[in-house]
């Protein structure tokens, strides 16, 4: 009887924690990654142009980048889904979708307009 009332005296003592008493910081982090942007991924082949026959879609460091034929790769920022723009060059890039598929895509720079289709 001595032990549980010595057990009693001490469990008074202690406090209880409810669930109103717990605060856990939550955070929510959200970035871009190759998941996002694996519709986009591949190369397409341009129509009709000597001077970039071939773009090349990739993700690096967090983005979305284009290699167009012997130029640089370049950054490519959303704008809305399938727009994207490239601000070296100031070009409009759009991928063209077919039954919810990339199969293409425009790139409109200095009022030229370019397609091309995504290789498989």
């Amino acid at each position: 009887m001595h032990h549980l009332l010595i057990a009693s005296l001490l469990s008074v003592g202690q406090p209880t924690a409810q669930s109103s008493d717990i605060t856990i910081p939550q955070t929510i982090s959200v970035q871009a990654d190759s998941l996002s942007f694996k519709d986009y991924f591949g190369n397409y082949k341009m129509q009709a142009n000597d001077q970039i026959p071939k773009i090349k879609i990739y993700y690096k460091n967090g983005s979305l980048v284009a290699l167009a034929g012997d130029y640089p790769e370049t950054k490519l920022s959303k704008k809305q889904d399938d727009e994207f723009e490239e601000a070296n060059y100031g070009a409009a890039v759009f991928f063209i979708r077919k039954d919810g598929l990339v199969v293409g895509i425009k790139v409109v720079v200095q009022g030229q307009e370019m397609l091309g289709d995504k290789e498989i």
